[in-house]
């Protein structure tokens, strides 16, 4: 489909999930070296299944998959957006104020998102309502939240933006990476099945999900 955007999306983002165990936040799982390749081979694979023109089997789909994709796709993304409301290091639920002020801001954002576009005003046509969301989210909790002596967690104390960290580098000159050990000659044979593995089930969810995605939106 001409002009449609794609990437670690929905289901996409689903399966990666599966192949790199949770490390904690802001933190790598293992085997996170062998994700990059993976989606390479994945995004080579998906070039030979347009080239063969293999698509167009996705009309043999029922439409009844096609709601459950949708139905499943939303359940995915939803589940998705409650971990912030847990604690970082106990994963109970947030309480108090803290959590009172986040649902204020995260309302205030999907009301925005909503309903501004709708507001019959040309203005409100122009500026896209997720900037307005960010910025009213930004003024709520800087004008509002902290002078009440309360604050919710933002970007900065999930990944603090430093000087290090103010350029961005290669991910595969950062140390932090185990290329060499992953790709030794020990590991080689393991590390390249798990490769071919995951490109396959990459393609394969990646190429289903933007098909059916396309015939949603058409």
């Amino acid at each position: 489909r001409p002009g449609m955007v794609n990437g670690a999306t929905g289901a996409f983002a689903a399966i990666i999930g599966t192949f790199i165990p949770n490390a904690g936040t802001g933190n790598n799982g293992e085997g996170v070296e062998r994700l990059f390749p993976s989606v390479v081979l994945a995004g080579f694979l998906m070039l030979i299944v347009s080239a063969t023109n293999l698509s167009k089997f996705i009309t043999l789909l029922p439409a009844l998959v096609m709601i459950g994709f949708c139905n499943g796709l939303a359940i995915v993304i939803g589940l998705a957006q409650l971990h912030p409301f847990k604690d970082a290091e106990t994963h109970e639920w947030k309480q108090g104020a803290e959590l009172a002020w986040m649902l204020i801001i995260c309302f205030s954002s999907m009301g925005i998102m909503e309903f501004l576009p709708k507001l019959p005003l040309k203005i409100f046509k122009t500026i896209p309502s997720s900037l307005v969301a960010i910025i009213s989210a930004i003024v709520i909790e800087f004008a509002i939240v902290r002078n009440t002596g309360s604050r919710t967690a933002v970007i900065r104390d999930v990944s603090e933006f430093t000087l290090e960290t103010a350029v961005p580098w290669p991910f595969f000159t950062v140390n932090e990476y185990k290329f060499s050990e992953a790709f030794s000659s020990e590991n080689i044979n393991e590390s390249m099945s798990k490769i071919v593995v995951q490109g396959i089930l990459l393609c394969i969810v990646g190429t289903i999900e933007s098909l059916m995605t396309s015939e949603v939106v058409e």
